[in-house]
């Protein structure tokens, strides 16, 4: 974001172009965001209300650099606790990246190769990438996983209906460590 400072003197009402790069933009409340990268030469033209007018222009005053964008994906979608997630980073025009894994661990890296990851307790978590470019402009993607406990399902074989409590019924059981 830009703030554009108007600090002509006059005593008559003023009316203020802004321009950048010859484009009239108009800044509300005199800030405004440029969004694209690239060198950027600002003016001002003011008039009053007795058609005076005066001008500046500052050529390459303001350098906008490129953003990168931070992006991951995840997989399995379904992940237990002893097993690795893997992660892919698609990040873009960016070089070094840190990745928060939400429960106090974190890496630096500075190449997108697949790497995995084991979480070592169940629970929800927010992992985030911080993906930097060579201008120190940063942006963040994250994604919520949720590491479960592994479970196991039994089905027995046999089953004595004699009501005794003990394997009166034939169904499968399932139990989580």
């Amino acid at each position: 974001d830009i703030r554009f400072i108007d600090s002509s003197i006059n005593h008559n009402p003023l009316k203020n172009i802004w321009l950048a790069n010859n484009d009239i933009i108009n800044p509300a409340n005199e800030i405004y965001r440029l969004t694209k990268a690239g060198d950027y030469s600002i003016g001002l033209k003011v008039k009053n209300d007795l058609e005076c007018a005066d001008s500046t222009y500052q050529y390459y005053a303001v350098r906008v650099y490129p953003k990168p964008i931070a992006n991951f994906t995840t997989w399995p979608d379904y992940i237990e606790i002893g097993k690795p997630v893997t992660l892919n980073n698609t990040s873009s025009a960016a070089q070094n990246f840190w990745w928060i894994w939400g429960n106090g661990d974190s890496i630096q890296k500075s190449d997108r190769t697949l790497f995995q990851y084991n979480y070592s307790d169940t629970g929800d978590y927010s992992l985030k990438l911080i993906a930097a470019n060579s201008y120190q402009c940063t942006d963040t993607a994250i994604v919520h996983l949720i590491i479960h406990s592994p479970f196991t399902i039994s089905i027995p074989n046999a089953f004595t209906p004699n009501g005794d409590g003990l394997n009166d019924v034939f169904a499968p059981t399932v139990s989580e460590f």
